[in-house]
């Protein structure tokens, strides 16, 4: 079984990496990938956990990108998920310290979008706590929070914050998929089913995204992912055979509080 899409505590996950990896084990996955969002912190200590027990799991490196097209008709908010690469590359690390910068602008942006939504001040002590616990902190953390202070739907909670514009707070898809190209690592288009849905898209112009990006330097397409079903697969499948694309699966896995649906090595709905 494989999974080259999981998350850990260090971005907005729920294990950390001793729990990650003896969860991964209990499933039965042989090889896999960490790719928390825009930062390796996660992914760097499952391998370095792997090389010191001799493990004989096949690890993949891995991030997830928070990226945006900007120069195409319309523009797209998407993620990229990189594979095999250096955790001490220059040019990867530009990147995800340019996101980095981003950081702290999101979070005021969220709180005050929560003000906004529920007439409610976040406690400085509690957004800390978070902070303390995850190097990448998110809209899941927000709702963690607040289900504290309120009872809030996780769907009517995620539907109000789609208001929270964070356009500005992306990285240039062309970019990474230049430096990524550049340093050697594959390049996949995560879950295209999520940049249709975000953007209100049809299949074919999904096809004619994933074309695009083809000829930009896109390595791969995840083709299984959780939110997939077959007819999903499909047609993703045809376009990774159309434009010469890998296929890789990834569950998206989180954990049962942030993401209850979603298991460990099941890359389709």
């Amino acid at each position: 079984m494989k999974d080259f899409h999981i998350h850990t505590i260090y971005s907005d996950g729920e294990d950390n990496e001793f729990e990650i990896i003896e969860k991964i084990k209990e499933a039965g996955i042989k090889e896999f990938a960490i790719c928390d969002h825009n930062i390796y912190t996660g992914s760097k200590k499952v391998y370095d956990l792997l090389k010191k027990a001799n493990s004989d799991l096949i690890f993949h490196t891995g991030i997830e990108f928070t990226c945006r097209l900007a120069n195409y008709s319309p523009s797209l908010n998407m993620h990229i998920l990189v594979h095999d690469f250096n955790y001490d590359d220059e040019k990867l690390n530009y990147l995800v310290n340019k996101y980095d910068g981003f950081k702290d602008i999101k979070i005021e942006r969220m709180i005050k979008m929560v003000k906004k939504l529920y007439n409610f001040d976040i406690p400085e002590n509690d957004l800390n706590e978070v902070k303390k616990n995850s190097l990448s902190v998110g809209k899941p953390h927000i709702y963690n929070i607040l289900t504290n202070y309120m009872d809030l739907d996780r769907e009517t909670y995620y539907k109000d914050m789609d208001a929270l514009n964070t356009d500005d707070l992306k990285l240039d898809v062309l970019e990474v998929i230049k430096i990524s190209n550049e340093i050697g690592a594959k390049v996949v288009l995560a879950h295209p089913i999520e940049i249709m849905e975000d953007h209100d898209l049809s299949f074919e112009d999904i096809d004619t995204l994933v074309g695009y990006l083809k000829e930009k330097g896109l390595d791969a397409i995840e083709t299984r992912h959780s939110k997939h079903n077959e007819e999903y697969y499909n047609k993703f499948h045809d376009m990774a055979i159309k434009y010469n694309l890998i296929e890789t699966m990834g569950s998206d896995y989180h954990g049962k509080r942030v993401k209850p649906n979603v298991k460990l090595g099941i890359c389709y709905k």
